[in-house]
């Protein structure tokens, strides 16, 4: 559908009118990312990370955590910081991000033939922009000052729901660009959403049951891809998450009523 002249000519004075505004929150998002991605980087590159006690970074701990950095400078998520241009993010928008992404993603599921190649690159990205904020929370964020109990919780819930959603993103790329059959002489490719998510599921437990496999080269390399993911999450993402719940369940803060949270 075309936009009309007069159409157009409304949005312009409304952007106009409200230019001001929207200026403002556009330098926010710029301060969410030059404070939590681009300043990071650089103090980590001068050996001037944490702040709060520096520490000298090995060359190669410098080059494993540009890309981590680097990505979360690149994703949606600094956008959070247009809704709340007087400051940091309020955690309800962080939240909301979150549960976009959750919804989005079983809607992709469900009608994934109606935007074709569109839905394996938004499913790609999804998981790209999860590993990503993982990477930062274990190289990055995990330097600074130990997280509250109440944080930590938090984190390991968004690192649940994180999960959830690789499975479902890897469902759909499954079902755009994958070639995955059933295990038996002529057996055809799979084509239902429950049936994607199903070997995607199969597929991060490592059960292995082999009623369906990878026909081709791409296939079996996104089953790598997804294997190479949960091996991040189960090895080095939820066990750190776990080990400083128990320090903190075993420290001053679960001792004292009053600090719990």
């Amino acid at each position: 559908m075309c936009i009309s002249l007069k159409e157009l000519n409304a949005v312009l004075n409304w952007v106009k009118a409200n230019w001001n505004q929207l200026s403002k929150r556009i330098r926010a998002v710029g301060l969410r990312v030059r404070k939590q991605n681009i300043e990071v980087l650089v103090q980590i590159w001068r050996d001037k990370y944490p702040p709060e006690d520096t520490k000298e970074h090995t060359f190669l701990e410098k080059v494993l955590i540009s890309p981590p950095l680097i990505g979360r400078a690149l994703s949606l998520s600094n956008l959070v910081a247009f809704f709340r241009p007087g400051g940091q993010p309020a955690y309800l928008f962080i939240d909301l991000y979150l549960l976009v992404w959750v919804f989005g993603l079983i809607i992709l599921l469900l009608f994934w033939s109606s935007i074709g190649i569109l839905s394996m690159l938004i499913a790609a990205y999804r998981i790209l922009d999860i590993i990503t904020y993982q990477l930062c929370i274990i190289l990055i964020d995990s330097q600074r000052p130990k997280w509250r109990l109440a944080s930590l919780r938090r984190s390991f819930l968004f690192s649940m729901l994180n999960l959830t959603e690789i499975v479902m993103a890897f469902a759909v790329i499954y079902l755009t660009v994958g070639n995955i059959v059933e295990n038996k002489p002529g057996g055809a490719s799979i084509q239902s959403p429950l049936s994607a998510l199903y070997y995607s599921s199969v597929t991060m437990a490592t059960l292995g049951y082999g009623e369906f496999v990878p026909k081709d080269d791409l296939s079996r390399g996104i089953v790598i891809a997804q294997i190479f993911t949960e091996i991040l999450f189960f090895f080095a993402v939820l066990p750190a998450f776990v080990s400083n719940m128990i320090m903190q369940l075993g420290g001053k803060e679960w001792k004292i009523p009053s600090k719990r949270e």
